[in-house]
C-alpha cells in the first residue's frame, strides 16, 4: 500500500501543529498553582507524545513510497 503525497503533508503539518501547541503549554506563569502546573505539564508530555507518533507514521509512510 502506497501512501499519497498529500497524506504524508497532512500527518507532517499535524505533527507540526502538536508541537506548537506543546511549546505554548511550556510557558509557567507567576502565582499558578501546582495542580494547575501539573496538568499543563502532563497536557504537554501528551502532545509531545502524539507528534512522535505521528512522525513515527511518517516514516513509516516515506519507507513505503
Amino acid at each position: 500500500m502506497t501512501f499519497m503525497p498529500l497524506v504524508i503533508a497532512e500527518l507532517r503539518m499535524r505533527a507540526a501543529e502538536l508541537d506548537v501547541k506543546a511549546a505554548r503549554l511550556n510557558i509557567g506563569y507567576p502565582g499558578e498553582s501546582a495542580g494547575t502546573a501539573s496538568r499543563r505539564y502532563r497536557d504537554r508530555q501528551r502532545l509531545e507524545c502524539l507528534a512522535r507518533d505521528y512522525r513515527a507514521l511518517i516514516e513509516l509512510a516515506e519507507g513505503q513510497t
